[in-house]
């Protein structure tokens, strides 16, 4: 993916086909949990303008990218 967009509500856009998320904190740590075909997680910058693919599943068959 190139390119996600979340939206209010939990909704989020990714290749143009609507998706779910979630946010949750551990360890004192930001996380997007994007539900689709599988789950992807991302970390949250500490400045809450970046997101880090964390697992090799997401890096696999979302993106190795980070996203701004």
């Amino acid at each position: 993916m190139e390119e996600v967009i979340f939206c209010e509500d939990g909704k989020a856009y990714a290749g143009m086909s609507p998706r779910k998320y979630e946010m949750t904190t551990k360890n004192d740590e930001r996380f997007v949990v994007l539900r689709s075909n599988g789950v992807f997680t991302f970390k949250v910058s500490d400045d809450n303008k970046e997101l880090f693919p964390v697992d090799s599943f997401t890096k696999n068959w979302f993106t190795e990218k980070h996203f701004f």
